[in-house]
């Protein structure tokens, strides 16, 4: 068996795609393809229900705090995140901690070249903590998602934001926010505790993935993914 053979047995369509000459474009269709077709079964109607609290902010052009996880714990990641050829501008970024919720890599990707991507996943003693009623959309469900490894504290640690209520649409525009149905992620409201013991709580934006696109139990994230996450 040559080596191309095997490739494509590992790789499937990925292995034609990136032979192709416009593989960044051809990419990008067959994900939005492979990923209709996986969730379609279970796609709800309509886009997430997003915050009260979030909403009455942005219609006051506040500022707005985001928790960020994953390949947005990388300032410069975060920085180039284009929309419409416009960059992020982060006001302030600094360390923080958020108790009652884990890091989660349960939005479904595409194995094996990526599993999953990163989110915050609330543990089930988040919504003992927390009024999610009067916090959270009424779509907000208890966490069913499992890590990969037992999760000992139940914390989690990430990246408190500071943006622009301009730049924030950009941010939740980069991750697929103005996908009506086809979004991956609902916001939830989350209280961050900084680094800075001389800073207080700040209440903030977390994404957490949709149900639809979750998956039930955590795979490894790629080597690529973590790499952008230690940088």
């Amino acid at each position: 068996m040559s080596f191309e053979s095997i490739k494509l047995q590992l790789l499937g369509p990925w292995a034609l795609v990136a032979s192709t000459p416009n593989a960044a474009a051809v990419a990008a269709a067959l994900v939005s393809i492979l990923y209709i077709q996986r969730n379609l079964p279970n796609m709800p109607k309509t886009g997430p229900e997003r915050p009260k609290e979030l909403l009455d902010a942005l219609d006051r052009n506040e500022d707005i705090y985001y928790f960020g996880v994953g390949s947005n714990l990388s300032r410069t990641k975060l920085e180039n995140r284009s929309v419409c050829g416009k960059n992020i501008h982060p006001i302030r970024m600094e360390p923080c901690i958020i108790y009652n919720c884990r890091l989660a890599f349960n939005l479904s990707g595409f194995p094996p070249v990526e599993p999953a991507m990163g989110s915050l996943e609330p543990l089930p003693s988040f919504y003992e903590k927390n009024d999610a009623k009067t916090d959270h959309p009424s779509i907000l469900k208890r966490s069913e998602s499992k890590p990969l490894l037992a999760y000992g504290k139940q914390e989690c640690h990430g990246a408190l934001i500071k943006l622009s209520a301009h730049d924030y649409e950009l941010v939740y525009r980069s991750e697929g926010g103005d996908q009506g149905a086809l979004c991956s992620y609902e916001e939830i409201i989350v209280v961050c505790v900084p680094y800075d013991k001389s800073r207080a709580p700040v209440r903030a934006v977390g994404f957490r993935v949709r149900e639809h696109a979750r998956i039930e139990q955590d795979p490894c994230p790629s080597k690529r993914y973590m790499d952008i996450i230690r940088e």
